[in-house]
């Protein structure tokens, strides 16, 4: 009798093509299951939720298994959340206000969103050059300007995220 392995499933397969994380929109029904799916199918994979705008998107999202949480802004409230399960998480920051008022607030590692349209690379090496210690912006941009916007920002102070 011949036995067939069954096929990977679209998790596995996400994860042996891609980035070794991937965050979803969590701000749906449909994105909640595929964090949970996901998670449950690869547990070696590093799976988060992006999007996440309200505390109860926090409380679902790690609910349904992510990792780390992203968010596209912050207030007072959100950040608060996003603390509070413990795991990694990225607030979102289009200025350098946002930058400043979440460093004093303990928070180092940012998203830089909308990255392009808030002037892109050119902008994050602005930043870099103004917070040159350990503050580092993630910037929200598609895949192909991945390589791009890190090409032109030190490092050491600016590290990319696919988002």
């Amino acid at each position: 009798m011949l036995m067939r392995s069954r096929p990977p499933g679209i998790s596995a397969i996400l994860v042996a093509t891609s980035a070794s994380s991937r965050s979803m929109v969590s701000a749906s029904t449909a994105a909640l299951r595929a964090i949970r799916h996901i998670a449950a199918e690869v547990p070696e994979a590093t799976v988060g939720a992006g999007t996440v705008v309200t505390p109860e998107h926090v409380i679902a999202a790690v609910a349904a298994g992510a990792r780390f949480l992203v968010s596209p802004g912050w207030t007072d409230l959100l950040l608060t959340a996003l603390r509070e399960p413990g795991v990694p998480c990225l607030p979102g920051v289009s200025t350098t206000s946002e930058v400043v008022a979440l460093l004093e607030r303990g928070v180092t590692e940012m998203k830089f969103f909308p990255a392009e349209v808030a002037g892109g690379a050119a902008y994050l090496k602005s930043l870099a050059d103004r917070f040159p210690g350990p503050a580092s912006a993630r910037p929200g941009v598609s895949t192909p300007s991945v390589p791009r916007a890190i090409s032109r920002c030190p490092t050491s102070a600016v590290r990319a995220a696919l988002g």
